[in-house]
C-alpha cells in the first residue's frame, strides 16, 4: 500500500511540475505590474496596452459559440461599450484609493496572490493556455491595499487583462487567494474594507 502511495506522489508532484512549466511567472508579475503602472499614473490609455484586443475577444467569440464569421462591426460595438465600462470601472477605484488616503503615483507593487487553472473554452483545453485569477496587493504610507480580480489568459505567449473581473480596491492585504465572488465582496463589504 505504501509503494502505491508514493507512486501516486511522485505521479503528481511530476504532473505539478509540468503544469507549472507551462505558466510564465514572470510574464504574469510583468503584466500585473503594468496594470499597477497605468493605476499610478491614473492612466486608462496605458490600461488598455494590457487588456484584451479585439481579436482576444474575437477568439473567444469563435471558440465559445462555435462561429467562424462574426460582423465586425456587431464586435467592434460590443468591444466599444465593454471598454467604456471598463475605464468607468478603473475611475471609480480610482476615487475609491483617493477616497482611503492612497496617493496612487506613491502606491509600491507589494506582489499577488493567485489562482490558475488550464484555460478550457466550451470542451477543449487550450494547449497554450493557463486562466490566471489574480489579486493585486500594494502598499502606501504603511497601509496595505488590494486590487481584486485582475483575470488574465495567454493569448499567443503573452498575458492579456480581461478588464470587465476587475472587482475593486479594497484596505486589506489579502496574502493568499480568494475567489472575488460577489458573496466574498459583500462580505467584505460589511467588515468595513
Amino acid at each position: 500500500m505504501k509503494k502505491v502511495l508514493f507512486i501516486f506522489t511522485v505521479f503528481l508532484l511530476m504532473h505539478l511540475n509540468i503544469k507549472a512549466q507551462n505558466m510564465d511567472t514572470v510574464k504574469i508579475e510583468n503584466t500585473l505590474q503594468e496594470v499597477v503602472a497605468a493605476f499610478k499614473v491614473k492612466s486608462f490609455k496605458d490600461l488598455k496596452n494590457v487588456l484584451f484586443e479585439k481579436e482576444h475577444y474575437l477568439e473567444l467569440v469563435k471558440q465559445t459559440s462555435g462561429k467562424s464569421n462574426i460582423e465586425d462591426s456587431e464586435l467592434d460595438k460590443a468591444i466599444q461599450t465593454l471598454n467604456q465600462q471598463i475605464e468607468e470601472s478603473f475611475q471609480q477605484i480610482i476615487k475609491k484609493g483617493e477616497a482611503k488616503g492612497l496617493i496612487w503615483e506613491n502606491v509600491t507593487f507589494e506582489g499577488y496572490v493567485f489562482n490558475s487553472e488550464e484555460l478550457t473554452i466550451g470542451n477543449e483545453t487550450k494547449s497554450e493556455g493557463y486562466l490566471v485569477d489574480s489579486h493585486i496587493r500594494l502598499g502606501y504610507n504603511g497601509q496595505n491595499f488590494t486590487i481584486i480580480g485582475i483575470q488574465l489568459w495567454l493569448f499567443e505567449n503573452e498575458y492579456k487583462v480581461k478588464g470587465d473581473e476587475i472587482r475593486g480596491i479594497f484596505e486589506i492585504d489579502l496574502d493568499v487567494y480568494v475567489p472575488a465572488d460577489s458573496m466574498y465582496l459583500d462580505e467584505m463589504k460589511e467588515n468595513g474594507h
